[in-house]
């Protein structure tokens, strides 16, 4: 039996396949993210949910095509940006990612959504997180009035493979969105009413790793924060290991029983009764994705098309691992061309 795994990141998405039984990795991908979109504000990062829903959907379909006996999808993906959606599950706005920076700009009041959030309320609000968004959305008059509900991308992208109209969000999306009780495992409904908002926005939490429906007969597991995902996924032993991540971001997390609360340290949801301690930085595999960038155009300058980058640059890490000076184009060097220039 099979299980594939898929991960819809900020700047790539990836897809796995393992044997249940083995754990061995029998074949994976990574494309890059489609999604990004043009906008007059600097502040703004937005992304197309359609074009990386088709994205993700061809991926999966090519992944399927390659085994049988496929026995369960799960699904993980960037966190704390938000989809609204219509009654019919329909995305009717664009993604607003984490990255998205309405939640610090100053309104007539003179403060930002974040602090008045804070001021209120005395609990920290965030710029990026999804429910922050929506309410700067509210009041400049930006959310749609279709929106029925909310959802992380990954969540959407379950939708999308399900057929199911309306959300379910493990408690570790729904934590990532803001206002959220992680104690309590209950959203701030009393601070949504305070800023104009409707309740009935706010979709179904789960706190199991539950099937939420299928797609080609195969069960499709309620999709998880790609912190919490990655924990899952790279340690053995949970109680005595540390995980250090890089996605676009980057996340040092350490399993907890229990709620603690430490300067510049964020507790987050898990599985049940688990929690996970993180501390994040903003630019982790972002600086990655920049050299990419860089590399993408170097090669294009040159002659040499559109070359797979991140494989090279995979293996131009492995080639010099520890005592590269320079970082060399492979195909480039196919030419008799060498690129320096680039401090490893």
């Amino acid at each position: 039996m099979k299980a594939i795994g898929m991960d819809i990141g900020t700047t790539s998405i990836s897809a796995v396949m393992m044997d249940a039984g083995t754990n061995a990795v029998l074949h994976s991908c990574t494309i890059d993210n489609p999604g990004f979109a043009d906008t007059p504000h600097a502040w703004e990062r937005v992304q197309s949910p359609q074009r990386i829903a088709e994205a993700a959907k061809r991926l999966l379909d090519d992944m399927l095509s390659c085994e049988k006996d496929v026995c369960v999808i799960g699904l993980t993906g960037q966190m704390h940006g938000i989809v609204y959606l219509n009654a019919e599950g329909e995305a009717i706005s664009p993604l607003f990612t984490w990255q998205d920076g309405r939640g610090n700009l100053k309104g007539l009041s003179g403060k930002s959504i974040c602090e008045q959030i804070s001021a209120r309320f005395g609990v920290g609000a965030f710029s990026g997180y999804g429910l922050i968004t929506h309410l700067y959305n509210l009041q400049e008059g930006l959310s749609p009035k279709q929106a029925a509900s909310v959802a992380t991308i990954a969540d959407y992208f379950a939708m999308v493979l399900t057929g199911a109209k309306g959300p379910i969000l493990h408690s570790s999306n729904a934590a990532s969105l803001g206002l959220y009780d992680i104690r309590n495992h209950t959203w701030r409904e009393d601070i949504l009413r305070c800023f104009g908002g409707e309740c009935a926005i706010l979709p179904r939490t789960t706190r199991s790793f539950e099937t939420i429906g299928s797609y080609r007969g195969i069960p499709v597991a309620v999709a998880i924060g790609d912190n919490q995902a990655g924990f899952l996924g790279g340690v053995r032993c949970a109680d005595e290991q540390v995980l250090l991540n890089m996605g676009t971001g980057g996340q040092v997390s350490l399993l907890s029983d229990r709620v603690l609360e430490a300067e510049e340290i964020e507790t987050r949801p898990f599985c049940e009764e688990t929690y996970l301690l993180v501390g994040a930085s903003l630019c982790g595999g972002r600086a990655y994705a920049t050299l990419a960038s860089f590399m993408r155009s170097c090669a294009e300058a040159f002659g040499c098309g559109k070359p797979d980058v991140y494989a090279i640059m995979e293996e131009m890490a492995k080639e010099n691992a520890g005592t590269a000076k320079w970082l060399w184009i492979p195909d480039l060097k196919a030419r008799g061309r060498s690129l320096r220039g680039a401090a490893a």
